[in-house]
């Protein structure tokens, strides 16, 4: 009930609806859900562009350098700018800060953490052992808040289709705990 009144919503007001005002009220408010969910839908797929085309320019993010075999993952990487991960091939390749959203969640999560344990300065077998400048820092900082808003945006947006009906619950509550 608190929960309710935080949104707004006081129940003194919902009860004193007929049964038939509860059911349109119901049903108008999935229908308003389920908008802002496909709406949500197609500006990721049109990647944030607004247009009436036809064809989608889907784009794989551009991760290869020609440098990249030389240079050490979990690093900054300057030009364009981003980090260089390892893939699961094992082959470096680039995350740009601006292209999060081509990722997979797996792959941002790997990335998340491993520039969580290089900030924190844990030293693990997998991670490099050079010594970060403060601009380093800084940017990864930057780059672990990307990646948890991207994230939690994901999260809550499956959490909103599942609650309109547009994916089946398959038993991960988890994410409805992590999001909250």
């Amino acid at each position: 009930m608190a929960r309710l009144q935080t949104l707004g919503l006081d129940l003194r007001k919902l009860s004193n609806l007929t049964v038939e005002e509860r059911l349109a009220f119901n049903v108008s408010l999935r229908m308003f859900t389920r908008s802002i969910v496909i709406q949500r839908r197609v500006e990721d797929l049109q990647l944030g562009i607004e247009s009436y085309q036809k064809k989608l320019n889907l784009t794989r993010p551009d991760t290869y350098r020609s440098d990249l075999k030389r240079r050490e993952a979990y690093t900054a990487y300057s030009n364009p700018r981003g980090f260089i991960y390892q893939n699961k091939d094992k082959k470096n390749r680039l995350m740009w800060i601006d292209e999060l959203h081509k990722f997979s969640d797996g792959t941002l999560n790997d990335v998340r953490s491993a520039l969580d344990d290089r900030l924190k300065g844990i030293r693990m077998q997998y991670l490099p052992s050079t010594i970060w400048r403060k601009g380093d820092k800084d940017r990864a900082a930057a780059m672990i808040q990307g990646i948890e808003k991207m994230l939690k945006t994901r999260r809550i947006m499956s959490i909103l289709e599942k609650f309109v009906g547009g994916r089946l619950y398959e038993g991960d509550l988890r994410m409805l705990q992590r999001t909250i």
